[in-house]
This record gives C-alpha cells, structure tokens and sequence, in this order.
C-alpha cells in the first residue's frame, strides 16, 4: 500500500493520496475567474517544486493548460525550488 506518492518501482495493492492534477486545476480555474470577475489579465511567477516529483510536474502541466485555456493568466517565469 502506498500513502500519497505512488510507488516508482513496484506497484501498490492500494494507494491514498489526493488527486494532485484535480487540485491544480480546480485552484488555477478559480483563480483565472477570480481575474476575470475583477476584470484583472494576470501575470504571474510560478514556483515550481522538485522537477523530479511528479506532484510537481503534475501541478505544472495543470496551471500551463489553464491558463491556456482560460487566457485570464501569463506565468512570465516558472522558477523550479527544489
């Protein structure tokens, strides 16, 4: 059983843990409607975690594809923290 990151190596009998991509979209999408209620274009810097955590790299894929999306944010600069 794994417990919020799945196993890289051997797979789990059963795994908890959130929906990291869900969540990202769900707060980026609320975000671009908060600027867009305010009528606000955004213009943000992304911190970005751990380039080899796939939690990050999910979270990064969901802000780019709202943004896209919605057109309501630009991320000028995505700055990995490690």
């Amino acid at each position: 059983m794994t417990f919020d990151r799945e196993s890289q190596s051997v797979p789990a009998d059963a795994h908890v843990g959130e929906d990291s991509a869900g969540v990202t979209k769900e707060t980026a999408t609320a975000f671009g409607t908060f600027l867009s209620l305010n009528e606000v274009q955004g213009k943000c810097i992304e911190l970005e975690g751990d380039l080899g955590d796939q939690k990050a790299v999910l979270f990064h894929q969901q802000w780019q594809a709202v943004s896209q999306a919605t057109g309501k944010y630009t991320t000028v600069e995505t700055i990995p923290t490690q």
